[in-house]
């Protein structure tokens, strides 16, 4: 990766102040100046603001409303960091790495051929098919407030738990839940160990409280933790007899599946992220590039480019951009805020490649929804409705519909790429059809969102056809052999 030239940095990181802070504040007024070549035309990864389409609904659906208007963004100034000539971190005495981080040591977690291998995950039904073509040069998460709060697992090896945790605050964050946060301590309590797989399988299925129900307590944490996870705990303390019980009797919300992800398909995670969803990451770490960045001053701070080898650390990947052609991802951490900036830093794509172990997509959802919806089988000539699961004849362009509309196509209101079904434009399905060859389902999309399709005797079918509908942009759907289901993803 090249480096960008000193003379140019100061003004480079003036530009990266423009952008608001991740509790949305917006950015004081700048002087009128020519639009420098890497600044992002307007747009918005999820939604577009533009007003609503022309729908073309049944008798019984409701007219779409329009989205309040919102405001546009550049994309940041990622620099190098200027090395700094210091002595490599000392060998640690056991374990593959720590970090030290406001004056706590961090342990990293070790790579083994299961850390991240959850078994009986979900995998998406023919990603590359129904994936869509409208994806910007830049989402962040910070800036729509869709990030749940930065964490510090201190001396504890509890980073898979705080991923996990941080992948479903955005989920109660999107449902208007508050960005509080769930346990993280609840979480690590089913399985206080280093080792992702195990904490996604022991949550599986499973409440979550607030993070203000069962706060972490890195004292009772390492008095739960075990092997790894417990190397550089010093003081212990047993949590009260009935904390974790009544954490579990009040969730907030629930930990459904996960979906696998290739772990270096750059192309699939920014689609993720663009449709809204985050990313849970399991990362090599170069122990002196990552504790670089502890106390960085930069606004948009980068990583260096390292090959990582035992030390491994699960982050969440909550952004993306692209800059003089090259892509970068944007990483929240569990160390507390002052690595990196607020606990968030870039990476380059290039790096990810060649550091990235494995890839997920939390599937999750407030406590109070109903849960994984039961697939419907409809008469021939009607597929189910996206939102109401109703029966229903499919759109002209052969989508289905979504609570009774359809998009109409000759409403020029989106942009390119975009579909309005709601009030509000976003992502297009792709106009494809086809069937999945390693599952046996068959998928039919159009611009508002995709039908899946499947027969008796297949993933529980009992009807002679069984089928999902998903609205865009949660158009893609992931199968679970092991559960039966299928289900809508991001």
């Amino acid at each position: 990766m090249r480096r960008w030239r000193g003379g140019a940095l100061a003004g480079l990181a003036m530009l990266a102040a423009c952008i608001p802070s991740r509790r949305g504040a917006e950015p004081a007024p700048a002087a009128p100046a020519p639009a420098p070549a890497w600044v992002v035309p307007p747009s918005q990864p999820e939604t577009a603001s533009v007003p609503p389409a022309t729908a073309a609904p049944l008798p019984s659906a409701p007219p779409p409303v329009a989205e309040p208007p919102r405001h546009t963004f550049k994309v940041p100034r990622l620099r190098l960091p200027t090395p700094v000539k210091k002595a490599p971190a000392p060998a640690p005495a056991s374990g593959c790495g720590q970090v030290v981080v406001d004056g706590v040591t961090v342990p990293l977690d070790c790579w083994s051929k299961d850390y991240a291998k959850v078994q009986g995950a979900a995998a998406a039904i023919a990603r590359e098919a129904v994936s869509s073509t409208a994806v910007p040069e830049y989402v962040d998460h910070r800036r729509e407030s869709r990030v749940g709060p930065t964490r510090h697992q201190r001396s504890v090896g509890a980073g898979a738990a705080f991923a996990v945790a941080s992948a479903i605050d955005q989920v109660v964050v999107r449902a208007g839940g508050g960005a509080g946060g769930v346990s993280a301590m609840q979480l690590f309590a089913r399985a206080p160990v280093a080792n992702l797989g195990a904490v996604v399988s022991a949550n599986l299925g499973k409440g979550v409280a607030a993070e203000a129900t069962l706060p972490y307590d890195e004292a009772g944490a390492c008095q739960l933790a075990r092997g790894e996870a417990a190397r550089l705990c010093k003081e212990r303390r047993a949590l009260a007899p009935d904390a974790v019980a009544k954490a579990d009797a009040a969730p907030v919300a629930r930990l459904l599946d996960v979906v696998e992800l290739a772990n270096s398909d750059g192309a699939a995670m920014r689609e993720t992220i663009a449709r809204g969803q985050d990313v849970v990451l399991v990362l090599r770490v170069d122990p002196d590039a990552w504790a670089g960045l502890v106390g960085s001053k930069d606004p948009e701070p980068l990583l260096p480019d390292y090959v990582g080898a035992a030390a491994i650390q699960p982050v969440l990947v909550v952004g993306f951009a692209k800059q003089d052609g090259a892509w970068f991802f944007l990483l929240q951490n569990s160390w507390g805020p002052t690595w990196g900036a607020g606990g968030f830093a870039w990476i380059a794509e290039a790096t990810l490649r060649k550091n990235a172990i494995e890839a997920y997509v939390v599937q999750a959802s407030p406590a109070t929804a109903v849960g994984v919806a039961q697939p419907a089988s409809c008469p021939p000539g009607t597929v189910p409705d996206s939102t109401t699961k109703q029966c229903a004849p499919a759109c002209p362009d052969k989508s289905p519909r979504n609570n009774g509309v359809c998009a109409d196509p000759k409403a020029a209101a989106c942009p390119p790429g975009f579909v309005n079904t709601t009030g509000r434009c976003v992502i297009a399905a792709p106009t494809t059809s086809g069937s999945d060859a390693s599952t046996g389902v068959s998928y039919t999309c159009g611009a508002a969102g995709c039908t899946y399709s499947w027969p008796r005797g297949k993933l529980g079918c009992v009807e002679a056809v069984c089928s999902v509908s998903c609205p865009a942009p949660r158009h893609l759907a992931a199968v679970n052999v092991a559960r039966r289901t299928v289900t809508c993803t991001e």
